[in-house]
C-alpha cells in the first residue's frame, strides 16, 4: 500500500512537468504572462503544512523579487540554492492563477 503521509518525485519527473507545462502555455498562445501583482500572503513552512492549525504568522512575499532571484541563478550571476524552489513555486502558483486555458 501506498503511503499517503509522504510524496515523492523525481527531478526528472520534475523536469517533464514543468516543460509539459510550459509548452501548454505556448502553444495557448501565451509565451508572455503577467502576473496579477507583486505581493501575496507568505506563511511559514511549519505552519504552511500543518492543517490542524490556523496560520498566525503571516508576512508578506514579493513576485518580482521572487522573479528576479530565479533569473539571476538561471543567468548564471547568482548560484543555485535550494530554496529558490520556494520563490519559483510562489511565481508558478501566480502563472496557474492567472494564465488562461
Amino acid at each position: 500500500m501506498k503511503d499517503k503521509s509522504q510524496v515523492v518525485i523525481t527531478t526528472a519527473e520534475l523536469q517533464r512537468a514543468l516543460a509539459v507545462l510550459c509548452k501548454h502555455l505556448e502553444e495557448m498562445d501565451q509565451a508572455e504572462i503577467k502576473l496579477p501583482a507583486h505581493l501575496y500572503w507568505w506563511v511559514p513552512p511549519d505552519q504552511l503544512y500543518n492543517p490542524c492549525e490556523e496560520p498566525d504568522d503571516l508576512a508578506l512575499g514579493d513576485l518580482g523579487d521572487n522573479w528576479d532571484q530565479i533569473v539571476r541563478i538561471a543567468q548564471g550571476n547568482d548560484e543555485p540554492i535550494t530554496y529558490a524552489f520556494v520563490w519559483l513555486a510562489e511565481v508558478l502558483r501566480a502563472v496557474g492563477h492567472s494564465a488562461k486555458g
